[in-house]
Order: C-alpha cells, then structure tokens, then sequence
C-alpha cells in the first residue's frame, strides 16, 4: 500500500506500507522527486525505512511521539527531513492502515 505527501515546501514523500517476514508492518519513505528516474522507480529514491511501531512509539525504546514532531531520515540532506505537520498525517495513517 502506498501514499503521498507533500510538504508546503512541495517536497513530496511516497510512502509505501508493508508487512516483512517477521510480520512486522514496515514503512519505506521515497523522495518523490525522483520518482520514475531510471536509477529509482516509480515511487522515487528510497531514503529510509522504520517499524510502524517505532514511528507511533509503540517499540518501548523510541518514546511516544509528540504532536508537531518531524523527524530526520537522513542527516546529511538537509530536505530529507519530514515536517511535524506531515508527521501527524504519515502517523495517522500508519494508525488507519497497519
């Protein structure tokens, strides 16, 4: 399953949602700007990976998100990182949709 966001900058996130061999949801962050470059695919350059429950702080190591919190997924690219207002939508449906 997958989903796009935008930040009011326009950068764009497609998300994809998926289970992995140890049943765990997983969720994959692509920058959309590259979407359908040769070198990436269709949803864009893969930038990071995390366990749902760690993003909604259900791991028991991370701590319970707070609303408004972005998060980094990459510190050395200042534009990968993901705003506290898209965090609270990616959040809400990783909430609807695990």
């Amino acid at each position: 399953m997958t989903k796009t966001f935008t930040e009011k900058s326009g950068q764009v996130w497609n998300l994809e949602l998926m289970r992995s061999t140890e049943h765990h949801a997983i969720v994959t962050f692509y920058d959309g700007d590259y979407a359908n470059f040769k070198s990436f695919g269709p949803l864009g350059q893969k930038v990071s990976e995390y366990y749902v429950k760690t993003l909604l702080g259900e791991d028991g190591f991370s701590g319970r998100p707070q609303a408004g919190m972005g998060l980094n997924l990459h510190g050395g690219e200042p534009k990968w990182s993901v705003s506290g207002q898209v965090m609270d939508q990616v959040r809400a449906w990783l909430r609807e949709n695990r």
